[in-house]
């Protein structure tokens, strides 16, 4: 089974405008540190969505893990949020454009059996798709 959030990422970067922008390449630059000492506080109105675009990732982590820990860091400062939190939070969602279909691959040759340990493949979804394309050719042969 393969769970992907493909148009919920999609509808994500158009509610926050990010749509046509480039992708990044990178989740998040190696030497950033994210601070409350950084930059400048943001406005109400800002801050409302910041709130919301955290919301929001934090819900998009359920089948993306790669994003959970930078996720789980930048709503600690969600009462507070400085410039750098908000742009940190958008170069993340600019991340998720590289790739919207990744999600989990769960195996069915498991048998959910107690003693058994189910852990999730994570995996793109065109390598999903090429995966099951072998799996039917050695059927099919």
């Amino acid at each position: 089974m393969f769970l992907n959030q493909r148009k919920y990422t999609f509808e994500l970067l158009d509610d926050m405008g990010l749509l046509n922008r480039k992708h990044t390449s990178t989740l998040i630059l190696p030497n950033l540190k994210v601070t409350k000492r950084r930059w400048h506080s943001v406005s109400e109105s800002q801050s409302k969505l910041y709130q919301r675009l955290i919301g929001r990732l934090l819900h998009l982590t359920n089948t993306r893990p790669d994003l959970a820990l930078f996720v789980s860091k930048l709503s600690q400062y969600v009462s507070n949020p400085m410039q750098s939190h908000y742009s940190v939070a958008t170069w993340i969602l600019q991340y998720t454009k590289t790739c919207p279909g990744k999600g989990l691959f769960f195996s069915s040759s498991f048998a959910l059996l107690p003693g058994n340990i189910i852990t999730p493949l994570y995996c793109h979804h065109h390598f999903q798709i090429q995966i099951r394309r072998m799996l039917l050719l050695i059927l099919i042969n």
